[in-house]
């Protein structure tokens, strides 16, 4: 539970997620999407969205963006 608390926040401190363009990002976005989710506190959402973010043709969390993968993550959940 404490995963989705650590993504809601996310979703605020990151605006650029939100953002259709990818100007001034953030180095934390530039991570791979594993290195993100460790240092935000997110890995079980990371672990249960890697196959969707497999499936949509990035490959594995490890060598995606953090923001692509967050991109992904809040379009799976309808946020977007």
């Amino acid at each position: 539970m404490r995963a989705v608390f650590h993504l809601a926040r996310i979703y605020f401190k990151y605006p650029i997620i939100r953002s259709p363009r990818r100007v001034a990002v953030d180095p934390a976005m530039r991570l791979s999407f594993r290195e993100f989710a460790q240092r935000e506190s997110i890995v079980p959402m990371a672990q249960a969205a890697a196959s969707f973010i497999a499936g949509c043709g990035y490959g594995p969390i490890q060598s995606v963006s953090a923001l692509s993968s967050m991109k992904l993550v809040f379009l799976m959940a309808g946020v977007t």
